[in-house]
């Protein structure tokens, strides 16, 4: 073992681990326990960090940190099976015996986590997306056994509130205990059931890390790469090769190939408008294409072929300009008709500003907003709850750009007010304020009445 002893850096490694490997070490453990001992083997990672916390830094990092973390979270979930005397289901499970399960905790060999065990993350993913829970819930479980989300991620993907989320995710493990009631196989489980319900998962992790919150990233390339991997070996299934699999994947590769155009140097989104488009990676493009292509076959339109279409008529653009805003408000349209989206609103808004003028985009944002006017109790059609903080800042920033555009900036910077009063993260108030310096004004005018 190489040890380092640097108790800073075993802290940071380990909430690296804890954020990007949870998933795998969680879906492993899962496959050789069986799906029923599913909570002793999150118990058994969680553990397994902890005491990887209390012993990194006063012994260093050993050579292998991701087969460490394996064999103690192994060892602890034979222990706690021991102890609940539930280890007899296990051995039977397992086709061996006490000591061929001891034995094989000792002989341990460490895994290469990237390569061996992406299947089980996937097979994490299928078992929390249970038909037997609610979707909404079956999704915060989801991305919080699955993907390492912390809570507040969970949130802002799913647009609830943090004690909302986490109610939900008791009651789905709750259900998911009541289901399986520790004697589930992985082979009894319908995949085919689940696959919506896992796509959707996929989408929200991609979403996570092209439009991150967290104020240490302002793009994480490493959700992002992890949805595609996720996507692509769901498509390589029998119950996965489907049209609207390879959809989300030409999705997903479209919106990366503007990555590094979409980064500034100083910490903030750069807009569609104002991208370099030299900057984006056609090779990604065109990978794109091909999935593209693979999801025209059939006649199944999801959710996943109308964004694809959009974000490819965004690719094809020479310029910003020059965007076929015809046929984005036509897809728009499309999605509207079967998803009351707030961000769809938006886009519709965009494209109705070119095609029909200010006014019109103005007056569906107005829509959108209305339950959240001073003293407007009339809720807006489209849009049956709440608006979440982000929903509303976005409603507000592109009303702020739509006044620019029409030469009205004292309302611009009043809507540019507004969605700074929605708590946005850094990232989101650094591109507002880049809103106002692109049109010649002082950020500071934001702050002052």
């Amino acid at each position: 073992m190489n040890l380092q002893p640097e108790s800073k850096q075993s802290h940071q490694l380990v909430d690296h681990f804890f954020r990007h490997e949870y998933g795998r070490l969680l879906g492993r453990l899962a496959r050789v326990l069986g799906a029923g001992n599913w909570e002793t083997a999150e118990d058994s990672v969680q553990s397994a960090m902890q005491e990887a916390l209390r012993v990194w830094g006063p012994r260093g990092i050993p050579s292998d940190p991701g087969g460490w973390l394996y064999k103690v979270a192994h060892r602890k979930a034979i222990d706690s099976l021991r102890r609940a005397k539930l280890h007899k289901k296990f051995l039977d499970h397992d086709g061996g015996g006490l000591r061929e399960a001891d034995q094989a905790v000792a002989s341990f060999e460490p895994i290469d986590l990237d390569n061996s065990i992406e299947d089980d993350r996937l097979r994490m993913l299928f078992l929390c997306c249970d038909p037997a829970i609610p979707c909404e819930s079956q999704i915060a479980m989801t991305l919080k056994l699955a993907a390492g989300f912390g809570i507040s991620e969970i949130s802002r993907a799913l647009l609830a509130t943090e004690s909302t989320i986490q109610k939900r995710i008791t009651r789905a493990k709750e259900k998911l205990r009541e289901t399986h009631n520790h004697s589930g196989r992985f082979d009894e489980i319908h995949w085919a059931d689940r696959v919506d319900s896992v796509l959707q998962t996929i989408y929200l992790i991609f979403n996570e890390g092209y439009f991150s919150f967290t104020p240490e990233h302002l793009l994480r390339k490493d959700l992002c790469d992890e949805a595609i991997r996720l996507a692509t070996l769901l498509y390589s299934t029998s119950f996965g090769c489907a049209p609207k699999t390879s959809a989300l994947i030409a999705l997903m590769f479209f919106h990366t190939s503007r990555f590094e155009a979409r980064e500034s140097d100083t910490d903030y989104f750069v807009s569609l408008e104002d991208q370099d488009r030299s900057r984006w990676d056609w090779t990604v493009i065109r990978r794109g294409m091909e999935w593209m292509q693979l999801s025209a076959k059939g006649s199944t339109l999801s959710r996943y072929h109308i964004e694809a279409s959009i974000a490819w008529e965004h690719c094809r653009a020479t310029h910003f300009e020059k965007t076929d805003w015809k046929r984005i408000g036509e897809l728009y349209r499309l999605m509207l008709d079967s998803r009351h989206s707030v961000y769809c609103q938006i886009g519709m808004a965009m494209a109705e500003y070119f095609c029909e003028g200010a006014a019109t985009a103005l007056a569906r944002l107005d829509r959108c907003l209305t339950p959240f006017k001073e003293g407007g109790a009339q809720q807006a059609s489209t849009n049956e709850v709440s608006l979440s903080p982000q929903e509303r800042a976005a409603c507000e920033t592109l009303k702020g750009w739509v006044y620019f555009r029409v030469q009205q900036p004292e309302r611009a910077i009043q809507s540019l007010r507004s969605a700074i009063a929605c708590s946005v993260g850094d990232h989101q108030e650094a591109a507002i304020k880049q809103l106002m310096i692109r049109n010649g004004l002082n950020p500071v005018l934001l702050t002052s009445e």
